[in-house]
């Protein structure tokens, strides 16, 4: 068989077929090993806090290799081995997957790439820069993206009754609202952004855990009478692990983006400023590292 120039038998074309699905295979087996080493965490976080510290402190070094400058450096080690891959038995299936992973991690580079610093961030070391509008929200010393993270609990195991806090002090307009979520299985998360949450009208970014039809990640309006979704994805979340939510909002147009990059975009024209907050629903949730930039 011959592929833009490059003839490949029977025996080239399986072999490039056994490569991917053996890279399709340990995608999903690490997707896993997160979230189960997520659950380790989070139990040791309750109930053995100096152990988890330990713990941290040896993620925080590994997490090096993951940063974007990290994913910068490979993905121009990508490039450059592209052009050696090409000339080898299996150039076309192998180059097919380096351009696979090069444009994975050119996704993560441009999604945290930010030409200004945040005008507020919080790290949840306290809960000082916050309103409480409902529940209890509560800081959780030993669990985090490092710890401490912020815990928005579910109130006495009722799921109709949920934590929302709002920002103090800032009215938001345009920018980037970034953070690091962790949805218990069943839970969904909602940011609040240009919203006057006391009066029930406002936009909010939606991360869905739940499985069913009509749960997605999406945007949703609320005009004070209920919500609506204003545009959704195909999909969902995965619960009991961490997630990097991205909103990207200028004028009429939001995008959403999660660790792994863009996953949709829709418009609306309904507000034009307010203020940001979150709230759960259905289960706990927990947030760290939130920002804002312009």
């Amino acid at each position: 068989m011959e592929i833009l120039g490059i003839y490949l038998d029977k025996n080239q074309i399986a072999n490039g077929l056994v490569i991917l699905a053996v890279v399709a295979l340990v995608k999903y087996i690490w997707k896993w090993v997160k979230i189960v080493w997520a659950k380790v965490c989070l139990n040791l976080a309750k109930k053995l806090p100096q152990l988890n510290k330990v713990l941290e402190k040896i993620l925080s070094i590994l997490s090096l290799l993951f940063s974007p400058q990290a994913r910068f450096v490979y993905l121009i080690l990508a490039g450059l081995s592209l052009f050696y891959f090409i000339i080898q038995p299996l150039g076309f299936i192998l180059s097919v997957f380096v351009i696979s992973v090069g444009w994975s991690f050119y996704s993560e580079v441009t999604r945290t790439k930010s030409t200004k610093d945040p005008i507020f961030s919080d790290s949840f070391e306290n809960f000082d820069a916050w309103e409480k509008i409902y529940g209890s929200p509560k800081i959780e010393k030993g669990f985090g993206q490092p710890s401490p993270s912020l815990l928005l609990p579910i109130i006495d195991n009722d799921a109709g009754k949920h934590t929302t806090i709002e920002l103090k002090d800032l009215v938001f307009t345009n920018g980037i609202i970034e953070l690091d979520v962790y949805l218990e299985k069943g839970s969904l998360i909602d940011l609040v952004f240009r919203g006057d949450i006391k009066a029930g009208k406002y936009y909010m970014a939606r991360l869905d855990s739940r499985s069913g039809s009509g749960n997605h990640d999406g945007f949703l309006r609320n005009d004070g009478n209920g919500w609506n979704f204003i545009g959704h994805s195909s999909r969902n979340t995965t619960p009991d692990c961490w997630h990097k939510m991205r909103i990207v909002v200028k004028g009429d147009e939001f995008e959403m983006y999660d660790e792994n990059g863009f996953i949709f975009s829709t418009t609306d024209d309904t507000y034009k400023k307010g203020s940001i907050g979150i709230f759960n629903e259905v289960s706990n949730a927990y947030l760290d590292n939130f920002s804002v930039k312009t």
